[in-house]
């Protein structure tokens, strides 16, 4: 009885450490915070000035892949659709990290135009 108890607690912390590892995103936001430049320079692609936020919601795997990239509407202030759209895919050309095995890792980032 004492063993499959010492299992169970193994098993919980186990799955507490991966949950809370795969929870980390500040290796996530490099590969955006390293690319910034070409990420501001999607503000060329607006016929009018640009100032706002978008933000981007994603989602990473354990193939280091965007499994999941959209605009976060509710919080994005900046609403012009070319640079909403030229911050996605400018994006889905960054190299992420990848998650740990059998994880995607969440994660929200905003880009600042001003």
């Amino acid at each position: 009885m004492k063993n499959k108890f010492l299992i169970s607690l193994a098993i919980t912390f186990v799955s507490l450490f991966s949950f809370a590892k795969s929870q980390n995103t500040e290796s996530f936001q490099k590969p955006i915070k390293k690319n910034l430049a070409k990420l501001q320079s999607c503000s060329e692609k607006s016929a009018t000035a640009v100032s706002g936020t978008v933000v981007v919601d994603l989602e990473i795997n354990d193939n280091a892949s965007i499994q999941r990239i959209k605009i976060n509407d509710e919080q994005s202030t900046l609403t012009d659709l070319n640079v909403q759209q030229c911050v996605v895919l400018t994006m889905k050309t960054f190299k992420f990290p990848k998650a740990a095995k059998g994880q995607i890792v969440p994660f929200s980032y905003p880009v600042n135009f001003k």
